[in-house]
């Protein structure tokens, strides 16, 4: 038997590690080569705990797999492990080994008791300074369900990487630069800058989707006029955009009829709004002192809201950058517009472009971006009008960030791809390739509704806040029907406990890169595969000890002899192994799975395997199984920012 030294904080690893030491030595007396050896887990528990594949040692041999099994697995069955009671052959090529759960178990309980909220978090040997972006959603309207998806993602990473030990920051870019926060500017201030009677967040979005929704009536109607004097077939199509912008005024009228006559009236009387919200765009990057006062005033109304709804879903943030002052005021912008100006790559056609397809090319980095296997777009760096676009405005952040760490994630959607492909040859460029060989764009997929999709320029889209007050909603009348003997407080805050974890889970569950739709019956599913299964698995295991009065925490695992509860015990080893997992190859996902998938487990064992009723030896076996997977629920839960109901 190989002497190996136990790790305490990762039990699984050490049945791994003298699975591959043992194969390592054996594969090396018969073949005299040292192997590559990869423990994985078979796809079926009927299978075996552990596996390992032969294919590329009988390839390097010029032998069969089935021949290197025989071989391998008739060595291995004189020697003696430690963690393994069995080991058998496969002749398709695997060789697969049974755990012995005892000794498992043992290794196990004792590190989750000994670490209890620290179980499962094993820290780093390459600590890093992360910073996380995300949400940065434009502050002239109420966070969405969309923007939901990327908070929650960005917030999850957050959880994830602090429980490698990594020390990550998050922040939050306010887009306070550009066309659309002047128009809700120019609405404000047409308004006399109201104090909100609603949500700030809410109000400034109504402000800014009427006063959208006048210009496109305002410039439609121009543009037929134009069409019909030049006879153009375009103008029943052109017609149609207008009935469409007519109807959402409609909408938008019911929403506040007093609001959007004011705003109407405002518009009519101006001579040329469009003139006015370019000059207020302008003198914002000039920094002229009452246009900052009116901008920045707008954007903490929305940015005011925004704060309050993430709270309630439990993110914060550690810095708000705001764009103006690290990317406009600064100089720079222009700073790095100059130095790009220097490469062969920047021409002039009125707009300065930045041929970045050809850049990739010479600097041969094409490979190195992964995603692109076509020709990249050129980016404009600045308009014929002088003004600059956001990704150009993107490189400088990009740059200020990396002042700050050593690794950038971008949370951002998947349409997005091109312009953070474009930023990241820029940064090679300019000579950042450590920089931008650590940007990560974690890129994700549209949330999609079943009645179709939004659209804040037309006013319509279903806030986070409607989406968490339905969430509590139906978890109240859920809980209601269950739970008659709770009083009506307990209700309410279980309520809410439920229906945010619910919404936190249906956005991490799914892996970023698919879409989601929407549904209540799956983000509700007290079932299956949703928060409150996996919250009602833990309150059902903490009310098990809590009714228990106590148990011998020396009690003998190997009265743990059911297939369910050895599966658990090997489960629950695997905890800081999916952590890594998830951590180091940015998968939240990973955690949800494997958090259903124990509750799941756990749910089996509840149903065959008796508690509290059982002979008392067995009862005290059985409560340190329920204890370790409580805790590891618990734990599990914290990651994905959900918390542990103790009554269900």
């Amino acid at each position: 038997m190989i002497v190996m030294e136990y790790i305490l904080e990762n039990p699984l690893k050490n049945v791994k590690e003298e699975c591959k030491k043992i194969l390592s030595h054996v594969i090396k007396s018969i073949y005299n080569i040292e192997a590559e050896i990869k423990i994985t887990k078979p796809p079926k528990i009927e299978m075996g705990d552990l596996s390992f594949e032969c294919f590329s040692i009988a390839r390097l041999l010029s032998t069969t797999p089935s021949e290197v099994v025989n071989k391998v697995v008739d060595n291995l069955e004189k020697l003696n492990f430690n963690f393994i009671r069995e080991v058998y052959g496969i002749p398709a090529g695997y060789i697969n080994f049974k755990i012995d759960h005892v000794k498992l178990g043992e290794l196990t309980f004792n590190a989750i008791e000994k670490l209890n909220e620290e179980y499962g978090f094993i820290k780093s040997e390459n600590v890093k300074k992360i910073i996380i972006e995300h949400t940065s959603a434009n502050p002239i309207r109420p966070l969405h369900i969309g923007n939901a998806r990327n908070a929650i993602i960005g917030d999850t990473l957050y959880r994830l990487l602090k429980s490698r030990g990594h020390n990550v920051i998050r922040h939050f870019y306010i887009d306070d630069v550009g066309l659309q926060v002047a128009i809700a500017a120019y609405g404000y201030d047409k308004l006399g800058r109201p104090k909100p009677n609603e949500k700030t967040d809410e109000f400034i979005g109504l402000i800014y989707a009427m006063v959208n929704c006048i210009l496109e009536i305002k410039k439609l109607k121009e543009e037929i006029k134009k069409l019909k004097e030049e006879n153009s077939n375009n103008v029943k199509s052109t017609l149609a955009k207008l009935d469409e912008w007519i109807n959402i005024a409609a909408d938008l009228s019911k929403r506040n009829q007093e609001l959007f006559s004011k705003l109407l009236e405002c518009v009519e009387k101006d001579s040329n709004p469009f003139l006015t919200i370019n000059n207020i765009m302008k003198l914002y990057e000039e920094k002229n002192e009452e246009v900052v006062r009116l901008i920045r005033e707008v954007c903490k109304l929305g940015l005011d809201g925004f704060r309050e709804s993430l709270k309630r879903i439990y993110i914060e943030f550690d810095s708000w950058d705001w764009e103006s002052e690290i990317t406009v005021w600064s100089g720079m912008t222009n700073n790095i517009i100059e130095m790009l100006k220097t490469t062969q790559y920047v021409y002039s056609n009125g707009a300065l472009i930045l041929d970045v397809n050809k850049a990739a090319e010479n600097l041969n980095i094409k490979s190195e971006l992964r995603k692109i296997h076509t020709k990249i777009p050129p980016l404009t760096l600045i308009r014929s009008d002088g003004t600059t676009l956001y990704v150009t405005r993107d490189i400088a952040y990009s740059i200020w960030k990396f002042n700050k760490a050593d690794m950038v994630i971008n949370v951002i959607g998947v349409e997005q791809t091109i312009p953070q492909i474009q930023l990241k040859i820029a940064l090679y460029l300019l000579g950042k390739r450590k920089e931008a060989e650590n940007l990560i764009h974690y890129g994700y997929e549209m949330v999609q509704l079943e009645n179709g999709k939004m659209s804040s320029r037309k006013g319509k889209y279903i806030t986070l806040d409607q989406i968490i007050d339905e969430a509590i909603t139906r978890s109240y009348n859920e809980i209601d029907k269950r739970s008659r003997l709770m009083t009506e407080n307990e209700k309410r805050k279980l309520a809410e406990k439920i229906g945010i974890g619910a919404i936190r889970y249906a956005f991490i569950s799914i892996n970023a890169n698919k879409p989601i739709i929407f549904t209540w019956d799956r983000v509700l599913d007290f079932n299956r595969n949703s928060a409150p299964f996996i919250q009602y698995a833990y309150a059902r295991a903490y009310n098990i000890i809590n009714k228990s009065g106590g148990y011998e925490k020396t009690a003998s695992i190997e009265l743990l002899k059911e297939d369910i509860e050895q599966r658990l015990i090997v489960k629950l080893a695997e905890f800081p192994e999916v952590v890594i997992d998830a951590a180091d190859n940015l998968k939240p996902e990973i955690i949800a799975n494997y958090c259903n998938d124990l509750a799941e487990l756990f749910n089996t064992f509840y149903d065959k395997c008796p508690v509290l009723t059982a002979e008392n030896e067995l009862r005290n076996a059985r409560l340190r199984l329920v204890n370790c997977v409580r805790t590891v629920l618990r734990n599990g839960l914290n990651i994905l920012g959900i918390e542990a109901p103790e009554i269900m």
